[in-house]
């Protein structure tokens, strides 16, 4: 094992409704541009929470098509075939794989595929499919969706993927609800660090909301439900006195980690390096956060990563807008910068 590997970050993908690449996506996120709208494909009938992020209605054909010159013949129909009968969640998960897969030029070299991983964060993602499903089994069970046993599993995302790119490594799916992806980063960071992996793909996989996930996070005043309905676009409000919840939305991310030296061979665009990834746990299943445990996991991962708090210029925060969860952050990243 090699304990001193390096790794680079050489590929990007993303989807959300503010932008289905990354240049689209960063104009319009620093431009303030909002997205969130009422829902479209969430039946919001029997739910106070009428807003959202909502991309149930992108025209996946239309993608594969646009990105048709860059990807090779057969993993262009094995993405079509995919496509015709996945959910939402997997569809479109598996257009950002394929999207960063580009991004990185992966498609146009020759690479041993049992030597590239692709690890998933994600859990409960075909929520709405399931829901739909079971509407369909109390009208009559027979004609629920005939594909469900098999697509229904969140890790039948992953295995998409693996599919469509060919990955023949280490492929599995990790869970932690807001932290998944970032979980996943630590288990793609080790396949290549400890295992045999020269490339793992990274995959915060999309998450189809239901009704009832939208009831059950009211319930817990976890989302913005009551001021905002008719003035979505000003509805997300992190750190301000009106917050009242996360606004929640559909979206999808996926990173092309690989070890440096590999990169610099086949001359691959080089984004970032990937110092460590830190996670840690305050002993309690309920969502009410500590100051200590955060700033104890950030001044940890400040020690790993061989970093001064002076060098820090960004933090990708939380920012969850909720009235507990705003407070606890700030006193915690406080506490940990000085």
């Amino acid at each position: 094992m090699n304990r001193e590997k390096r790794i680079v970050v050489t590929g990007m993908g993303i989807m959300t409704p503010i932008g289905d690449n990354t240049d689209d996506y960063y104009n319009n996120l620093v431009a303030g541009k909002s997205a969130v709208t009422r829902w479209r494909s969430i039946d919001t009938e029997k739910v106070r929470c009428k807003i959202g992020g909502d991309m149930g209605d992108y025209d996946y054909k239309a993608y594969i098509n646009k990105i048709k010159p860059d990807i090779s013949e057969h993993a262009l129909k094995r993405l079509r075939k995919i496509s015709r009968t996945a959910p939402f969640a997997t569809r479109l998960t598996n257009l950002v794989a394929v999207q960063a897969y580009i991004d990185a030029g992966l498609f146009k070299e020759d690479i041993d595929s049992a030597k590239i991983s692709a690890i998933m964060g994600g859990h409960n993602c075909n929520s709405n499919y399931i829901y739909n499903n079971f509407k369909q089994f109390q009208e009559e069970p027979e004609y629920i969706n005939g594909m469900m046993g098999i697509v229904v599993y969140d890790t039948d995302i992953i295995a998409s993927i693996a599919e469509i790119l060919q990955i023949h490594g280490p492929v599995f799916s990790v869970g932690g609800t807001c932290t998944s992806a970032t979980i996943a980063m630590k288990h793609a960071m080790n396949e290549i660090r400890y295992g045999d992996s020269d490339i793992s793909l990274v995959v915060g996989a999309f998450l189809d909301y239901s009704p009832l996930d939208l009831q059950a996070l009211i319930l817990v005043s976890a989302i913005s439900y009551k001021s905002f309905n008719d003035a979505p676009e000003k509805s997300s409000r992190p750190y301000d006195i009106r917050r009242e919840g996360f606004v929640p939305s559909h979206g999808g991310a996926v990173l092309v980690f690989e070890e440096l030296e590999h990169a610099k061979k086949r001359n691959a665009k080089i984004y970032a390096e990937a110092l460590t990834v830190e996670s840690n746990s305050d002993a309690n299943h309920l969502s009410n956060p500590s100051v200590d445990g955060q700033a104890r996991l950030m001044r940890h991962v400040l020690d790993k990563g061989g970093v001064k708090p002076e060098q820090i210029d960004y933090i990708n925060a939380h920012a969850t807008s909720t009235p507990l969860g705003d407070s606890i952050e700030i006193q915690s990243i406080k506490k940990a910068f000085g």
